[in-house]
């Protein structure tokens, strides 16, 4: 604690305490705590120091939020040797990783109408890591588990028509009226967004993959919600043709890819304003309500596809089946 009570240097000028407020405003760090308890409204626990591996430099990053939350699909209990019981549990497994923005000026993300509305990236896996089925030809056929679930009727993620793949930050133009648009310091919050994503992605995907001794054929499955919340406003240019429609957005969704010597995979990023952040958490219990109802209606198919995955980790011999 060695100078701690040392005099500022002559000549420094120490701030006051309404320029401290204004510097703290200006900061992300009172947006992330607001949204805390939000999270935690909606059931999930919450680490607002969570930190992720770098996966090209190898340093430690710190998350703005993580939210997660477990769900019991299923218990089943098991007799133990020694006459106890043995509680062996299904699980799905759901991550909220959030990256905040204080904007204090608009956003604009440059959105246009895509061909083929239900391809999308949305993260959803664990094990099972697919429904797999036998084929006499082909062996072990494996069909994708956001397939056989029927995300595309249901989930928030598919049929987006308008995804943005672009942005842009307002700026004013010095000495004049004139508004001109930078690319700001947005790319690394997404490409932070997206390298957490993978890294929980993969150990999430190992924690599934676990087995206890005395279970047979346990499923634990995951989803992960990449989310961008901003404290400000920001707006969709939807591009048609030769003209752009402008107008003010709470909730859309970037389609964005990282390119680097570790990654190479494409994420798609909810970007949602402050004040919509709670209603966005009810659109993913609302994708939650359909996603445990499609794992209980294919529990059965899902404990045949646990036991083919475990015999197939020793003799490999699987076909991932077209879309």
């Amino acid at each position: 604690m060695a100078g701690i009570n040392k005099q500022p240097k002559k000549g420094m000028i120490s701030p006051t305490k309404h320029q401290i407020k204004r510097a703290i405003s200006r900061s992300g760090y009172v947006l992330e705590l607001r949204l805390c308890p939000v999270l935690e409204n909606h059931a999930y626990h919450v680490d607002s120091s969570a930190q992720f591996e770098d996966q090209d430099t190898g340093k430690s990053r710190e998350l703005d939020v993580y939210g997660w939350k477990e769900i019991t699909l299923k218990q089943r209990h098991i007799p133990e040797r020694d006459g106890g019981i043995y509680i062996s549990t299904d699980t799905l497994k759901v991550e909220v990783i959030v990256e905040c923005k204080n904007n204090a000026s608009p956003l604009i993300f440059f959105t246009r109408r895509v061909k083929y509305p239900d391809i999308t990236d949305v993260i959803f896996d664990g094990f099972p890591s697919m429904i797999w089925e036998k084929d006499e030809l082909r062996g072990l056929m494996g069909l994708p588990l956001d397939q056989e679930f029927h995300f595309k009727r249901f989930h928030s993620n598919w049929r987006v028509n308008y995804p943005a793949f672009k942005f842009g930050k307002l700026v004013a133009k010095k000495g004049s009226e004139e508004w001109i648009i930078e690319h700001g310091d947005l790319y690394e919050s997404i490409e932070k967004l997206c390298k957490a994503a993978h890294s929980y992605r993969t150990k999430s995907k190992e924690s599934a993959s676990y087995k206890d001794e005395m279970e047979t054929d346990p499923f634990h499955l995951f989803t992960i919600y990449p989310v961008l919340v901003l404290s400000g406003d920001f707006y969709e240019c939807r591009v048609r043709g030769q003209n752009e429609l402008l107008k003010k957005s709470k909730l859309l969704h970037l389609d964005w890819t990282v390119e680097s010597n570790k990654i190479q995979e494409s994420f798609r990023i909810s970007v949602v304003t402050e004040r919509h952040f709670s209603d966005y958490l009810d659109i993913i219990d609302h994708d939650l309500t359909h996603i445990v109802s499609n794992i209980r209606k294919n529990e059965e198919r899902l404990r045949q596809a646990v036991v083919l995955e475990r015999a197939d980790e020793d003799h490999p011999r699987s076909t991932i089946a077209p879309r």
